[in-house]
């Protein structure tokens, strides 16, 4: 597009989300085909995060010019992505915390997952965690849910609903015994939420974390499953490969 000019302008900040705005990047690059120069102002931006003269949280695009209308929509498609990226955070694999309440399910666990991610806000309850990002769940984890949903409910599993189902109360009205999302509450604590769903086929508790680390406040999300028959076993197949996809899904999309 002739003429245009494209401006990332930002405060001072981190760099913490630099590597997932460069592989967006890179992404728009290759499947929209965009514009050398659009794609030079990105890693341009980069190289700011990198130094930690930019703040990726508040990004404005001044653009001018006039051209062609799908050329100006590729490259403001990779700015948008470049805007998105700046948002998710690094989530990175972990072992379940030694003061989990998780912990003594371990040695029976046939599956077990953790991960951990950046907490801004310390004052939030381990229930409004689980909330923003329960409220944050993509569409197409939703989708996901009504499969799982539609198929489970012919061989008599339950049908444990949506991620974000009854997730529109305050977080101080949720007590144990509460059902929160697909998942009942099963304890609670000031840095710990417990959640989980007994079927015939297998027992699932997951646990949110408060955790200091490294200096900083960040949640673990940890997943153990207890598997009770073969039904259990074929179940968690696919299940254990969807498991981590989603769960990295949701934590990189709450505001937290």
């Amino acid at each position: 597009m002739a003429g245009i000019e494209d401006r990332l302008v930002a405060g001072d900040g981190s760099a913490g989300r630099a590597a997932a705005i460069l592989s967006i990047v890179e992404g728009a690059m290759l499947l929209d085909q965009a514009r050398p120069g659009t794609a030079l102002e990105a890693m341009l931006f980069l190289a700011r995060v990198l130094d930690g003269a930019s703040d990726v949280s508040r990004i404005t695009l001044r653009s001018s010019g006039t051209g062609n209308v799908r050329s100006f929509a590729r490259e403001l498609t990779v700015l948008t992505w470049v805007r998105q990226a700046a948002w998710m955070k690094i989530v990175s694999k972990t072992a379940v915390p030694g003061e989990s309440m998780l912990q003594p399910m371990l040695a029976r666990a046939a599956f077990h997952d953790s991960y951990a991610a950046p907490l801004r806000d310390a004052g939030l309850t381990p229930t409004e965690i689980f909330l923003r990002a329960a409220r944050a769940t993509p569409r197409w984890v939703g989708r996901l849910m009504d499969i799982r949903n539609a198929v489970v409910r012919r061989i008599g599993l339950q049908d444990v609903g949506g991620m974000a189902d009854g997730a529109g109360r305050p977080a101080s009205s949720y007590q144990v015994g509460d059902r929160l999302g697909i998942f009942t509450i099963f304890a609670m604590t000031a840095q710990e939420l417990l959640l989980g769903i007994d079927d015939r086929h297998l027992d699932v508790r997951v646990s949110v974390l408060k955790a200091a680390g490294d200096g900083s406040m960040r949640y673990v999300v940890s997943t153990v499953v207890d598997v009770h028959n073969w039904l259990g076993h074929l179940y968690m197949l696919p299940v254990g490969r969807i498991h981590p996809v989603v769960v990295r899904a949701m934590m990189r999309r709450a505001v937290v």
